[in-house]
């Protein structure tokens, strides 16, 4: 069917372990971009965005300081965000405990569901945990929307055989998934439909001009460019080497900063924005691609996992 066909819908979208407050703090990460887009995508009529699980006592001490949840902005159609508490942040481990917590998980989102109104609402999540263990009895079209393989990541080793057993929980239900690279929908191996969906979410982003920033134009040619999260799974050293290999260009690192700048070594420097940009590392989470596209190299120095 072509697209331009396709019939608008109602749509639950779950974080995997962010906020809708976090995503709009942020704005750079895929949950984010991917949310910002289904708020204004003329195929999505209702709208449900539910936030990862919440640590209640925590929650009520964040309002009793005055924090407050994003402000909701003004669709022609419903939206709303549930944010579901419990007294622990991080998730029990083990396949039973796990399908307790998400199933009681999917069950408020439903009831939140109907409330408002959705009909057979077509569910996106990121977490492939609510993929495998929520009940979804009541909505349409199930999506697992893969943008790492957590089996593999660092910080969650915890869970490495719970995301792998989630994976297959996936298959077998036959979910529909959607990942970041052919890679990683290798991994899941869905046995229902699967599409490889790059980050490039924000489709005017990868159209011209192709113009580089002010500092980028001042830049040593070649210019070399990493862009992405700048924290313990960028490769220092790749970035260093190169960097000895083209002396008379420019190593540009760009994006956030997510681990302190110490843990990266000798070499990589955060630079104030409007300084001299001829060294190793530059912070500007505002760059986007058609910006990159200006850049005659793009790099991706990173730590490999184990098993990739």
């Amino acid at each position: 069917m072509d697209r331009r066909d396709a019939v608008a819908r109602d749509v639950v979208f779950t974080f995997w372990q962010e906020t809708w407050t976090d995503s709009r703090q942020r704005r750079y990460m895929t949950p984010d971009r991917f949310v910002q887009t289904l708020l204004t995508h003329e195929r999505v009529k209702g709208l449900l965005i539910a936030d990862a699980f919440r640590m209640g006592p925590t929650q009520v001490l964040r309002r009793l300081l005055g924090r407050r949840q994003a402000t909701i902005p003004h669709r022609p159609y419903p939206i709303e965000v549930i944010s579901p508490l419990r007294l622990r942040r991080k998730d029990p481990t083990g396949e039973s405990a796990l399908r307790a917590a998400y199933k009681d998980y999917d069950r408020r989102i439903a009831v939140r569901s109907r409330q408002m109104g959705l009909q057979r609402p077509a569910v996106i999540t990121t977490s492939p945990l609510y993929a495998a263990y929520g009940d979804l009895q009541w909505a349409g079209p199930v999506t697992y929307y893969a943008f790492d393989d957590w089996s593999a990541y660092d910080d969650h080793e915890k869970w490495w055989p719970d995301y792998v057993r989630a994976y297959e929980v996936i298959r077998e239900r036959g979910h529909r998934v959607c990942a970041v690279s052919q890679h990683l929908l290798d991994r899941i191996n869905p046995t229902g439909p699967g599409k490889v969906v790059p980050n490039g979410i924000a489709g005017s982003e990868w159209q011209p001009p192709w113009d580089a920033p002010t500092w980028a134009d001042q830049a040593r040619h070649p210019r070399i460019l990493y862009t992405g999260a700048i924290h313990r799974r960028l490769d220092v050293g790749a970035v260093r080497e190169v960097a000895e290999r083209f002396p008379n260009g420019s190593v540009i690192v760009v994006g956030p900063v997510l681990d302190p700048k110490e843990s990266f070594g000798v070499g990589i420097v955060q630079l104030p924005e409007g300084e001299d940009p001829q060294q190793i590392g530059i912070h500007d989470p505002a760059i986007t691609a058609n910006k990159g596209f200006s850049f005659e190299v793009h790099v991706m120095p990173r730590v490999m996992a184990p098993g990739q």
